[in-house]
Formats: C-alpha cells, structure tokens, sequence
C-alpha cells in the first residue's frame, strides 16, 4: 500500500519550524564557497520547543487538515505482490493494465508483471491529532474511512490444489471501512527523534491501527482492521473455492500482508522527505555518504550513507556567511566577514509536555582582521536541552533557544573578523564634536584654537566579549530593566582622535571594562526590535593613556565616558535594526506570534541564565496577529 508522503512531510515541517531546508543560501546569507561550514560546532547551540498545547493548536488547525489531506483525501494503493497462502502461491493485487477486465491483459492470471497497475485505496480523512510520547516519539493520529475497491487475488497455478486440481483461483477482496461500526479507522504513526550524524533524523517507529481487531497485539476498534469490513468474492473465469478463503485466518493473513507493504512505503515515502537531497553531478555530501539516485522519477539524488546505507538527514536549518560590514559600515567597519551553520539535531526529546530538539551550530571568521590579535579558539561544553516548562510565561506553542555558549562565540568571532572595530564620527554621531568636551577639557581649545572641530572615537576590541542572560524584563519605556543579554567586554580601547589642521591627532586613550545591557522588544507578531539599555553605568575599570597633549588630570578624562556613551548611544540603538523571525518550514498556513523573550534555564545559585529563549503562539497566517 503506498500512501502519498504529503502529511509525512507536514508532519516533518510541525518539527522543524526554524528550517529553511537548504544548506546554503538561507535566511539573508550568502552561499559558502566550500559548499558547506567547515568549522567547529556545538551541540547545544540552541533548541526548538513544541508544547503540547503546540501539538493541540496544530491539531485543531483545519488548514493543516487540508495541507495533509487535499480535499480531505488521501490517495493510496496496494501493488501487484506474491505471497503464500495454505501453501499456494498467490498474486495478490492482480489488476493488470489500466481498464483490463479480463486474464488477456493481465487480470488475475495468477503473476505480478509490470502490466499490473496499482489499485487506489481511498482513504477520506476527517481527523488528525497530534502528541509527542517518551522519550523519543512523536504520534500522528488520523481517523479515516478507509475503502479499497476490488483487489484481484489469483493463484499461479491454473490447477490450484485448492480447485481439486482443475481451474484457477481468481477472487476479488473488498474492504470498506462503513461496512461495520464505528465507520471510521484510526491509524497512528509513530515517528522516532534520531539523532545521526549530529543531525536529526525521523524515522518510522510503527505504524499502528492495522492489525486485524481481535487478535494478538490489536487494538479494540476503531484503532485495529475489522475482518467483518472485508468481503472475498468468485470473479468470473476462477473456481468456486473464494467462500472457502471468505474466512478469518485468509482475512487476517491478507491484512497482515496490506500492513507490512504500507509500513515499507511509508519509510519510502519518509525518507525521500527526511533524506538529504543531492545532484549527482555536483553532489554535497557528508563524507562518509554518496549521492545516489533512488528514484529518477521523484529526486535527483539522495546522500546515502556507505555503511548501512541508511539515507543521510537532510539539512534542516541556515549555512551561509554574512558579511558585516553591509550593517556596521555606518560604524566603519570594513571586514566582519562570518560563517555560521545552525540546524536541529544534538539531542531530541519528547514526553507528555512536548517535544524538544537541539540545535547544532558553529561559527567562524571569514580571515582575522589586521584590528586585533590572533586568539586560540575557546573550548565550550555541552549544556543539556533547556527546560521550557519551567520558565514558561503561560500558555505557549513553540519556543526557541539560543545557549550562552554560541552567543559567546559568536562574539569571539565576531572580534576576530573586525566586526567590533568601530569608529564614530560626526557622519555618525553628529554631536562628536569638541565643544562637547572642552567644559572638562580647558586645554583643548589651545589645539582648536577656539574652533568646534570633529571628534572621532575608534574602538580597538583587545578582547572579545562575552554573554550573560537575565530575565529579559522590560520597563515602561521599552528600555532593559533585568537585561536579557548583558555583554561583558573586558579591556576595551577607546582612541579619541581630534581633527587639527587636517588631520586627525589622537587626545587621549581610555582602556575600561564594558558591561553593555541589551533586550529584546517584541513586536505584535514575528518582529524583533534590539534596544540597547542605560550605557551611564556600563564602564568599569577605566584607566586613561596616551593624554600628553592635555595638562588635565587624568581623573578628570576619566569622567568622560559617560558623556561619550550618551552621545554614541542614540546612534548605537539606530545601527541595531528589527528583524524577522523566520516562518515555519515547509508549507504550514500558520506563523508565529510572539509572547516572551527571556532568560531560560537559570544558573543555580545566580539570576543568570544558560540559555535566551522566545515563546510564541502559532497562529493563522491569514491576519492571525491582528
């Protein structure tokens, strides 16, 4: 029986609500040249989070109904196959060719040939409910009506033992679900979280609901093959033994038979959706797997591993690299060039709460920038998968989780490319002028000569930062009040550089601590606002060189800062602009609508955080957030 892989897929996309399926090119990122990310990963980069009110709401959606089922249908077949029954060879599913009605164009002469086309199953569906089951396993349950037309079964020999040796066995077998209450069937398939090769991977656990109601390991009905449902007739030209095979044991066998074939098409149909796809003539591969064409008509090739040849997971997340230098221009930065990779896999796990998957990811600069100073690579370890349930704010459908760790070396990198040598300048920040300074600094004016001349402060990144997750609350005025990442940047370089006579000569050099407060603001449906909070306080540690132009006391230019950072920090906040979290994967009719943004999986013993995580509802697509 082969089922279209329509609702397997849906099902695939409900997991994988940050994929964008495509391992380069993704979510604003450009291609990478090598193909793929070369570089180190994490396996707790961040995590995807479905409750099980999330399995509810997409349960109840009758849009995903739809995406499952078109027209609340899906269309199956049985195909021609030999099998054993009372110790006779029979073909079971021997239709012939299209429109055949008779042995002269292969129906029912007893042999499976590629004349034999597949007979539909019509299976109307009129339910679906989705769960997630310990510890690995996600269920989806349809309730359907289920009606196979006649299937022709025939024996091979024409002097079946079966007719005392003279004629043949030709018989038709009918199941329609309607025949006996309940009317429906309810079939269950459960998909298993694996995790291979760092990714993830579903793969059939079970197909339940399909063995016959009352015997060993069924059901009760509706969830099990009613042999009352199923007629066995004589067809013309066959012996009159089909009463005969009309029986219990002949029914069971036969639908024991309808299982096992559904089961291996399903696997079929999962696996050309879950598999990483690939061209035969430019494969991208992992490299312990080959590309390989399955089957002409449906891919262009999948990556199969070269020991088990089990099918490799297809990449479900964003690969690219991203040049910084397009956002941070303004703040003349002129490298910055990442490459990242974050896709789920790491960890799975499911229960009666919901189901979380990991994320797994890394970084890498593009070259390291001439601006900074060669570091070793950090060691990070592993976190587990967060606790969602526990920091939820309410009810919520999905969620989503960044780890302290790649935040962190995000940042590592990110220094390491240049991203954070930054200069302001008066095209920046338009009151980086010297009259804003010579109130502190009388001895100033000896230089300008009493003019306002243009002020410019370059940021020489000795160190890269690291990150700390709070609550995430918000005050009253949308600015950090328990920040959600608070970036600690230890031995930061201030240059001041002034512009005398045409050129820029540098006053003096702050070196500090910087402890820089950021949240998140959420906007009514998918969009994300940074903002950057109160900067007065953010210095710690300041120690100034490089003053001898300036008869100043170098406590005095210490003071500076805070009047430096209030000038920079209206600029700073415009430099950091909204963004949109990415729809679901695949094609569900439904987006996300943002609840919270928060601290998740506190530190014991602290109010820090390992993980920054975002809850969200799953709404209608169409004006679900108004």
């Amino acid at each position: 029986m082969l089922v279209q892989h329509r609702w397997l897929a849906a099902v695939f996309a409900v997991t994988t609500a940050l994929a964008c399926n495509s391992p380069t090119g993704c979510g604003g990122f450009q291609s990478l040249p090598p193909g793929t990310y070369q570089g180190p990963k994490l396996d707790s980069a961040g995590a995807l989070r479905v409750s099980a009110h999330g399995f509810e709401t997409l349960s109840a959606s009758t849009d995903l109904l739809e995406l499952l089922a078109p027209g609340g249908t899906l269309n199956s077949s049985v195909s021609c196959k030999t099998q054993s029954v009372l110790g006779a060879d029979f073909a079971v599913g021997d239709q012939g060719s299209a429109a055949c009605a008779d042995s002269s164009c292969g129906r029912g002469d007893g042999v499976c040939t590629s004349v034999d086309v597949p007979q539909p199953i019509s299976i109307a569906v009129s339910g679906l409910r989705l769960t997630s089951v310990s510890p690995d396993l996600i269920e989806a349950q349809l309730t359907a009506t289920i009606q196979s037309g006649l299937i022709i079964i025939a024996s091979e020999s024409k002097n079946s033992v079966l007719c005392a040796f003279s004629g043949q066995v030709r018989c038709s077998l009918d199941f329609d679900s309607t025949r006996k209450t309940p009317a429906t069937n309810l079939m269950t398939v459960q998909l298993k979280l694996a995790i291979r090769n760092g990714l993830l991977s579903l793969e059939l656990a079970d197909l339940k609901g399909l063995k016959a109601c009352g015997t060993s390991g069924a059901s009760s009905p509706p969830a099990c093959i009613d042999p009352s449902d199923m007629v066995i007739a004589q067809v013309t030209g066959g012996c009159n033994v089909c009463g005969t095979l009309n029986s219990a044991v002949i029914k069971q066998l036969l639908i024991d038979e309808l299982s096992k074939s559904m089961k291996a098409n399903l696997t079929k149909s999962l696996d050309s959706t879950t598999c990483q796809p690939c061209d035969p003539n430019a494969a991208v591969c992992p490299t312990n797997a080959a590309c390989k064409v399955i089957d002409a008509a449906a891919d262009a090739g999948r990556c199969i591993e070269t020991a088990g040849g089990l099918c490799s997971p297809r990449f479900l997340g964003l690969e690219g690299r991203a040049d910084l230098s397009g956002a941070l221009g303004s703040f003349g930065v002129t490298g910055g060039g990442l490459e990242m990779s974050l896709a789920l896999g790491g960890s799975a796990v499911s229960g009666p709460t919901g189901a979380s998957i990991g994320m797994r990811g890394g970084l890498k600069e593009v070259a390291i920038a001439p601006c900074v100073k060669a570091l070793d690579p950090i060691t990070r370890a592993n976190l587990p998968l967060p606790n969602f349930e526990l920091d939820a704010p309410g009810p919520y459908d999905v969620a989503f989780s960044l780890s302290e760790q790649l935040v962190s070396e995000a940042m590592f990198h990110a220094q390491q490319s240049g991203a954070l040598c930054l200069e302001l300048g008066t095209a920046t920040v338009a009151a980086l002028e010297s009259a804003a300074l010579e109130t502190f600094l009388p001895s100033l004016k000896a230089f300008t000569h009493g003019a306002n001349v243009p002020l410019r402060v370059v940021i020489r990144p000795v160190n890269p930062p690291t990150a700390v997750f709070g609550q995430g609350t918000l005050d009253a005025m949308g600015k950090p009040l328990d920040p959600l990442i608070r970036l600690n940047w230890p031995g930061v370089e201030i240059d001041i550089y002034a512009q005398l006579e045409e050129r820029l000569v540098r006053l003096f050099t702050i070196a500090a601590d910087l402890e820089l407060p950021m949240g998140l603001d959420l906007g009514t449906c998918s969009t994300v606002r940074p903002v950057i909070g109160d900067l007065k306080n953010a210095v710690k540690k300041v120690e100034v060189k490089n003053s001898e132009l300036l008869t100043e006391d170098l406590g005095i230019i210490s003071t500076l800062v805070p009047t430096l950072l209030g000038l920079a920090e209206p600029s700073l906040a415009k430099g950091l602009p909204d963004f949109q979290l990415p729809s679901l994967g695949g094609s569900l009719p439904l987006q996300l609508k943002l609840l919270r943004a928060r601290g998740v999986g506190q530190i014991s013993g602290s109010s820090q955080y390992q993980h920054l995580g975002i809850y969200a509802s799953l709404v209608s697509a169409d004006g679900g957030c108004q």
